[in-house]
């Protein structure tokens, strides 16, 4: 029997019909446009301010003739063909669509129910009843524009946002065990006050940060975790994920479950399923061992447990079997990643070789034909081996993904420093501010944070290709580059990219 979506085209839009706005995603006015932002990789887009107005007004409530009805005054007849209900039903159509289908492509694979901005309410009903995101209800009239000229045409450009999206914050430098491919060099300092944090959650709700991120270290061992699960989940963010190498007793999952509406997955990172292999690995005895022990104390408290595999030349074999036991005893999602380069402590032993490399993925295609419904891939990919030409490397570089560091997110440090990218080395040359005296948006507004990661100053690349190069204004202050990747190749962010077509610097393996 079909399901009842599917018994939904992707097209009609009916005037009776009710559409709900997907929970995995918020709405913000940014200036003349509003920006509709879905949770953990989902994606970010600009839309009209009319268009936000349609999203919000679609509650589950009301029947698209019902929202024709509220946003005829919106509709300027003199200068468009379109009726109030084609104008809403048009935008209905466009968002019933994921990202992908909406430029053309296939949807990607996804672990949510959905990644289309709006459903129809049978489809809502069918897929969410048991989704933890709160529904969150707006007031559209606080998105009507003062007059004609606060409306931006959406430019499709990513430049910087007002103020953050989404926020990391290492809550403690602590740690259990000493990964060989760590990227963060932990520094000894003591967390900011629990009063301070709360401050903090306070302002981060208040200017429309979407979402939170709770690191480490390792964040089992932060002292306040049950206490700022609970400041978070007042705030109305997307829910967390947390991710540990630690031990995780029943008594901590069952503390830790009383938010387990604001936690959306555990994540579990283990290599391995040989306890000597993950020894030498990771500098933990028994390891294997206690981390399934630790996901069968999470699952038996309700939460969805996720797993995450870093794959070098010392565990790449053991990589499927691993794959199969954690299937076995309930891990819902399993992320097999590549090593890739730290700015912390690399050593190129931990790349895998083509050979490696090509094995693993006839194995994951085995693993793909055992579990056809997982979305089975390897992230960061392998090493390249055939000769890459100008014309390729010009190719990769166009079409690039553009860089979040300090345009639409940044990263707290322990202490309060502030880092552009979690995945930075905490050192001084990288602070850009200091949350512990300093509120968020006077580090955000901050010329140093603007400096290192939009706009950067012409005069900080003399001698360098970067300096007078035609598309500099298009790489830095539209596109801009991975200063994450700057910092580990270089140890310098003012220096060319290492993967840009237009020098010959000596190419360092990228990720």
């Amino acid at each position: 029997m079909s399901s009842v979506s599917s018994l939904v085209s992707l097209d009609d839009v009916h005037d009776r019909e009710i559409y709900v706005l997907n929970p995995y995603f918020r709405i913000r006015k940014e200036g003349g446009y509003a920006i509709l932002h879905g949770t953990q990789g989902i994606g970010t887009w600009r839309v009209h301010l009319s268009h936000a107005i349609v999203l919000m007004l679609c509650n589950g409530k009301r029947t698209v003739q019902d929202i024709a009805k509220l946003t005829r005054p919106f509709v300027d007849d003199r200068n468009t063909v379109l009726t109030a209900l084609e104008h809403v039903k048009g935008i209905i159509r466009h968002m019933k669509k994921t990202k992908e289908e909406q430029g053309g492509k296939e949807p990607l694979p996804a672990r949510y129910p959905s990644t289309a901005p709006l459903l129809p309410k049978v489809c809502f009903d069918e897929k969410f009843s048991s989704c933890q995101f709160k529904q969150k209800h707006y007031d559209p009239k606080s998105f009507l524009p003062k007059n004609a000229q606060e409306i931006s045409s959406c430019p499709f450009a990513f430049t910087r946002y007002q103020a953050p999206l989404d926020i990391n914050w290492h809550l403690t430098s602590d740690c259990s065990t000493e990964c060989k491919y760590c990227y963060l060099g932990r520094r000894s300092v003591k967390p900011l006050p629990l009063e301070r944090a709360e401050q903090l959650i306070a302002e981060m709700s208040e200017i429309g940060v979407f979402s939170v991120a709770p690191l480490g270290g390792d964040i089992l061992l932060y002292p306040n975790i049950v206490e700022l699960l609970g400041m978070i989940a007042d705030q109305d963010f997307f829910p967390v994920n947390l991710s540990t190498k630690s031990y995780l007793s029943e008594e901590i999952s069952r503390r830790l479950s009383r938010h387990l509406n604001i936690i959306s997955e555990f994540q579990f990172s283990i290599d391995t399923d040989d306890n000597q292999i993950a020894e030498y690995m990771l500098g933990v005895p028994d390891y294997c061992d206690r981390t399934f022990l630790s996901i069968n104390h999470a699952l038996q408290n309700g939460f969805r447990v996720a797993a995450k595999a870093v794959i070098t030349p010392y565990n790449v074999l053991t990589v499927p079997r691993l794959y199969r036991k954690l299937k076995k005893v309930g891990v819902s999602d399993i992320r097999l990643a590549a090593y890739g380069r730290s700015g912390f402590h690399h050593t190129d032993d931990l790349f895998l070789n083509n050979e490696c490399y090509q094995w693993l993925e006839r194995e994951v295609k085995k693993l793909q034909d055992e579990f056809p419904d997982e979305a089975i891939y390897i992230q960061n990919g392998g090493p390249s081996v055939a000769p890459v030409t100008q014309e390729d490397r010009k190719q990769r570089w166009s079409f690039r993904s553009a860089c979040t560091a300090g345009r639409s997110g940044m990263m707290i440090c322990t202490d309060g420093k502030v880092i552009p990218c979690e995945q930075m080395p905490e050192t001084e040359e990288y602070f850009c501010g200091d949350v512990s005296y300093q509120s968020i948006m006077e580090v955000w507004d901050s010329d140093r944070l603007k400096e290192m990661t939009y706009g950067m100053p012409r005069e900080k690349f003399v001698g360098q290709p970067c300096y007078d190069c035609e598309e500099r204004e298009k790489c830095h202050n539209v596109m801009g580059y991975c200063v994450r990747d700057l910092a580990a190749h270089y140890g310098n962010i003012y220096q060319p990219p290492p993967n840009c077509w237009r020098h010959d610097l000596p190419f360092v393996r990228q990720t």
